[in-house]
């Protein structure tokens, strides 16, 4: 139930209590939204990030897009190697987009033709930005990689230290666990 408070609060008041301060868009477009309740990945700072569960990128292409407007930060999209050890976390391509306050960062994407992400950049609410792909870290069941979208929102602390939000979301979507 929506309570309506995002009208009648300002966005700093909810990150007081953990949550973001902005309202998201989901950064990929399926007809069920499944999660990943607990990975390995998601402890201390980055506690609130989510993982929604995509097809095989090898099979069908789940194309990403921008959860709210604001300017790159960081972009790596490099990288086409992927496994289930901690050291595959060194192969994550990422985009982390500054909305002004806070920031949010979708992990596990590849290039789109036509789409340039550099710092600095302006990203669009709703623009295309991305594709998801098997990159970094992906622990697999049954022998097939648990393809997903990683995203966080996020608020620096200082320059270095950040801490992770949680996601308030533009409309109401049910996740159901993946397991």
């Amino acid at each position: 139930m929506k309570l309506g408070l995002e009208r009648l609060i300002p966005g700093e008041v909810f990150q007081d209590f953990g949550y973001s301060r902005y309202i998201y868009g989901l950064p990929v477009e399926l007809g069920l939204y499944k999660f990943f309740p607990s990975s390995p990945e998601h402890k201390g700072n980055y506690r609130y990030a989510i993982d929604i569960l995509v097809p095989d990128p090898r099979v069908e292409e789940t194309l990403v897009y921008a959860p709210a407007s604001g300017f790159i930060q960081y972009v790596c999209i490099e990288h086409y190697n992927w496994g289930c050890s901690p050291e595959d976390a060194g192969s994550l391509n990422f985009v982390n987009v500054d909305v002004g306050g806070e920031f949010y960062e979708l992990c596990h994407i590849e290039p789109v033709n036509g789409v340039s992400l550099f710092p600095g950049r302006e990203i669009r609410k709703g623009e295309v930005i991305a594709r998801v792909g098997l990159n970094g870290r992906i622990t697999t069941t049954n022998g097939n990689p648990d393809s997903h979208i990683h995203m966080m929102v996020g608020k620096w602390m200082d320059k270095e230290v950040f801490t992770s939000l949680r996601i308030r979301w533009e409309r109401n979507v049910e996740f159901i666990s993946a397991y």
